[in-house]
């Protein structure tokens, strides 16, 4: 009996293991995102910078869909959650690139 329980806790932690990761993955995609949209902003589109930086999300984006196949954001004036948890806090509402994902 102990055994079957001490297989459920170790099961349990690695589930918890693998969520937190596919929460820090979304979280490092939104990052990533961040800097290539502003990058792109800035320099011309063969600079090294924005190249590295589209690089950086496309690795991003195919390490979590290689692993968990789908990836959905909801996106609203004050956050950005994934599978219903905050990624990303969207404090100066002005100057958010988010609000290009976002009507009101």
């Amino acid at each position: 009996m102990t055994d079957s329980v001490n297989v459920m806790k170790s099961l349990e932690a690695e589930e918890e293991e693998l969520e937190a990761l596919e929460l820090e993955t979304a979280k490092r995609i939104l990052l990533s995102l961040s800097k290539a949209v502003t990058n792109m902003r800035f320099y011309l589109p063969n600079n090294p910078l924005v190249c590295s930086s589209k690089s950086e999300l496309y690795q991003e984006m195919t390490n979590l869909l290689k692993r968990w196949h789908t990836a959905s954001y909801e996106i609203t004036d004050e956050e950005v959650t994934y599978k219903g948890t905050p990624v990303y806090q969207i404090e100066d509402k002005a100057n958010n690139f988010f609000f290009i994902f976002y009507r009101d």
